[in-house]
């Protein structure tokens, strides 16, 4: 029982350490590179959307619609932004207009899986939007 519980510490000790770290990571890119890069390495050390617009929103002179901005560009998904933007106090000026200053940036890759993208219906052959006529493959 006492190597189970020693194991665990250990693990989540070196999780915490690793969360630690990216960041000062995080905060170095920001300073070197700019908040594009610094998100998009924060992502493949799998920090969450809310924990990059929580430790962000510190970073004294970054304006809240650039980090919006560089999450969509990133490849955050829409849901998770808008959730943890709306967490942090963002309006939703701020998160509407960060995704459209995305979508103008980084195109149509973002444009496709966003939240703020129109939905496209299709027609079905199911529905009944033919005037109340409802064809069959059998009265052909």
């Amino acid at each position: 029982m006492k190597k189970i519980i020693l194991a665990c510490l250990i693990v989540l000790m070196s999780s915490s350490f690793a969360l630690a770290d990216w960041v000062d990571v995080f905060k170095t890119n920001y300073q070197e590179r700019g908040i594009d890069q610094a998100v998009v390495d924060a992502m493949k050390v799998g920090a969450t959307p809310a924990l990059i617009l929580n430790e962000g929103l510190r970073l004294e002179g970054l304006n809240p619609i650039k980090l919006v901005q560089a999450l969509y560009c990133a490849g955050a998904k829409g849901p998770e932004v808008e959730k943890a933007s709306r967490a942090a106090g963002l309006s939703e000026l701020a998160i509407s207009t960060g995704y459209e200053k995305s979508v103008a940036e980084c195109g149509a890759a973002v444009a496709d899986t966003q939240a703020y993208t129109p939905v496209v219906t299709t027609p079905s052959f199911a529905s009944q939007d033919s005037g109340g006529v409802v064809f069959s493959p059998a009265s052909f």
